[in-house]
């Protein structure tokens, strides 16, 4: 029987884009045949008139996809652990909704989750986001590395996946700031992450939903986890 791998995606006002992202998706693991597919969407509240709720309802139908759709804005961290209880995968991986992650990467990562490596993050060799972004996640990986005791070379990346042992642990994990990286080396030891290397792509639609209020709360969120 083949590995199965969980994908959980928070969505956020991507009523536009997020039927080509699972179609990716769907179609890359159909081309493969070492890893099944289950793909967990959690709608983050999108304040969208429902658009994004009724076509996460409309792809749920398939079987290989379950919906969540959540009652209040938990942020893009929270919104992540909400699909962790019904994730059964072998692996799991976190991406987000927009296209700009290649799901060929996570065929990349899996093999990396051997021995004491029970997280691997997605490395981008050119952040394709606007400059306020991009700087704000530069300062929050600097502040990380004083404040968590994350290695310099690390960045932190909503790109990442983790075995059976790192999904057991996630299930018992509650916290108001949520931060599954500093709670999985906390865990298993700093030596339980690895990195690779990938391309980030443009978005496939529009721009993005991060204003400064959601990346200072992103922010906050780390640093406070």
């Amino acid at each position: 029987m083949k590995p199965l791998v969980s994908i959980i995606i928070p969505c956020y006002c991507a009523a536009g884009h997020l039927k080509r992202t699972v179609g990716e998706i769907l179609y890359v693991f159909s081309t493969q045949d070492r890893y099944e597919v289950q793909i967990i969407l959690v709608d983050d509240c999108s304040p969208d008139g429902g658009e994004t709720a009724a076509l996460i309802r409309r792809l749920s139908r398939d079987r290989r996809i379950t919906g969540i759709l959540l009652p209040e804005n938990l942020g893009q961290s929270g919104a992540k652990l909400q699909g962790v209880p019904i994730a059964r995968g072998q692996y799991a991986v976190f991406m987000d909704d927009d296209g700009q992650h290649n799901p060929r990467d996570i065929f990349k990562m899996l093999p990396l989750l051997s021995g004491p490596v029970h997280l691997v993050y997605a490395q981008f060799r050119a952040q394709r986001e606007s400059l306020p972004r991009v700087l704000m996640s530069r300062l929050t990986n600097l502040l990380l590395t004083f404040t968590t005791g994350k290695p310099l070379r690390l960045t932190i990346t909503s790109f990442f996946a983790i075995d059976a042992e790192a999904l057991k642990a996630l299930k018992s994990y509650r916290s108001e700031h949520p931060f599954v990286g500093e709670y999985l080396w906390h865990t298993f030891g700093r030596g339980c992450v690895g990195t690779v290397l990938v391309t980030h792509r443009k978005r496939r639609d529009g721009k993005s939903t991060y204003t400064l209020k959601k990346m200072i709360r992103a922010f906050v969120d780390l640093n406070a986890s």
